[in-house]
């Protein structure tokens, strides 16, 4: 077994067991009070028609399963975040536009860590998976990216982990935690509100557990 999948295989699971609190807590806030208010407010300015109709075009152009397509639907309005955010978080598809903005989109988890599970196991299309936009420089220091340095194969094993025993809130996460390091000045903190309300709706609608 080369190095580094031998090092994921032992790190992954103490990585994961750390997460899990992290993610009840993610969670946590999601459901309460103070959450359902700050993630309405959120969808309340997201809504928007133009938000509408590329979600719709998306899914036209697109096969994905029942369950996905009825989750895309439900939760298109928070797929592209607030508009005029500098970074904006929601799902990949949207999180990727407009191209050529100079940004990239950071899918939370790694689509790595979930595009290759079976469905009913973890899988989403990556397309529809949460994400952030984030500048170039800052993203190749993702610790799910190759680029950041020999650590990121177990990142992202952790977060398969997570995802593969029904905890997708756990591998989310260990991104916010990353995210939210002293590397990156908590310069994402709003593209991360907006990405966990995106990710809070495709929970509760069944798309991801």
């Amino acid at each position: 077994m080369p190095p580094l999948v031998l090092a994921a295989a032992v790190e992954a699971p103490v990585i994961a067991e750390t997460a899990v609190a992290a993610g009840a807590a993610l969670w946590t806030w999601m459901s309460s009070t103070a959450g359902v208010a700050t993630l309405g407010a959120i969808a309340a300015i997201a809504g928007e028609e133009a938000a509408r109709r590329r979600a719709e075009q998306l899914l036209r152009d697109n096969t994905y399963s029942d369950v996905c397509l009825s989750c895309a639907i439900k939760c298109q309005a928070l797929a592209c975040g607030v508009p005029g955010s500098k970074y904006r978080g929601g799902a990949h598809w949207c999180t990727s536009l407009p191209k050529n903005d100079g940004l990239v989109s950071h899918h939370t988890p790694a689509q790595n860590a979930y595009k290759n599970l079976p469905p009913g196991g973890g899988y989403l299309p990556p397309d529809l998976g949460p994400a952030i936009q984030m500048d170039p420089a800052d993203h190749y220091q993702t610790a799910t990216n190759p680029t950041s340095g020999p650590n990121w194969v177990s990142a992202q094993a952790a977060q398969t982990a997570l995802i593969s025993s029904g905890n997708w809130m756990g591998a989310t996460a260990l991104d916010v935690a990353d995210l939210q390091s002293p590397k990156f000045h908590h310069k994402y903190d709003a593209a991360i509100a907006q990405m966990a309300a995106y990710t809070a709706c495709m929970k509760a609608a069944g798309a991801i557990k």
